[in-house]
């Protein structure tokens, strides 16, 4: 509800890379002068809550590879955003997720469905020789099955593992 402590919250954490869920186009215009240590590598705002943004901290020793919107699945109406990255000699592919929220039989379906292209995706990229890093609102629990699933099936390990429940 307010964009100046959300904004000075994330300046606060001094995060190397920050990915934004439901950005607006009002949000996005407050970019360069609330996050100023951060350069936009890309941003989406939208009306709805589909809009997103990724930021990287303007000292980071990041070499940008490409940054894209993506669906997944391909017919999706939810952009996405991929962000792949050197770090010395590794390169890592972001994607930046907003799945939808499982709210009728219909939804349940289609979720279970971004969550399995989410899987692919990441083997994709894994395969290409690329880490992988998947962030953002998945709308299920750490504790669900298909969170586990998409944790096995994507070949990724959940960022809660050893340090205790994480928002």
């Amino acid at each position: 509800a307010d964009p100046h402590a959300a904004f000075a919250w994330l300046r606060r954490q001094n995060a190397t890379i920050v990915a934004m869920q439901e950005v607006t186009p009002e949000f996005e215009k407050e970019f360069d002068g609330a996050l100023a240590d951060y350069e936009v590598v890309l941003s989406h705002a939208l009306t709805n809550s589909h809009g997103s943004a990724v930021l990287v901290k303007r000292d980071a020793p990041l070499q940008k590879v490409s940054a894209q919107i993506i669906h997944l699945p391909k017919d999706s109406e939810r952009p996405l955003i991929e962000y792949v990255f050197r770090v010395g000699d590794r390169e890592i592919a972001l994607l930046s997720l907003f799945v939808s929220r499982p709210i009728w039989q219909r939804h349940f379906a289609y979720q279970s469905l971004e969550l399995r292209e989410t899987a692919r995706w990441a083997k994709e990229h894994q395969a290409a020789g690329r880490e992988v890093i998947v962030v953002g609102d998945l709308n299920i629990t750490p504790w669900s099955p298909r969170f586990a699933a998409l944790c096995a099936d994507g070949n990724l390990i959940n960022s809660q593992a050893g340090f205790g429940l994480q928002s």
